[in-house]
């Protein structure tokens, strides 16, 4: 079994998820995250998640901030 470091493991899965039609995308900052998870959130459900509804999954966003 051969080991790879840390950064050829990243390589290679960005470059088999970029292969898949997935694109990288920057997220400089918090807010950046929320707001693409809120987007994602919406999209993968099919809706438009308001303020109040994405409120409800603070609880994930603490969890994204703690890490």
């Amino acid at each position: 079994m051969t080991t790879q470091s840390e950064a050829q493991l990243e390589a290679g899965l960005v470059k088999r998820l970029t292969g898949l039609g997935y694109a990288p995308i920057a997220l400089p900052d918090m807010n950046a995250m929320r707001a693409n998870l809120r987007e994602q959130l919406g999209k993968q459900n099919g809706v438009t998640l308001w303020d109040a509804e994405f409120a409800k999954t603070s609880w994930l966003s603490s969890a994204l901030s703690a890490t």
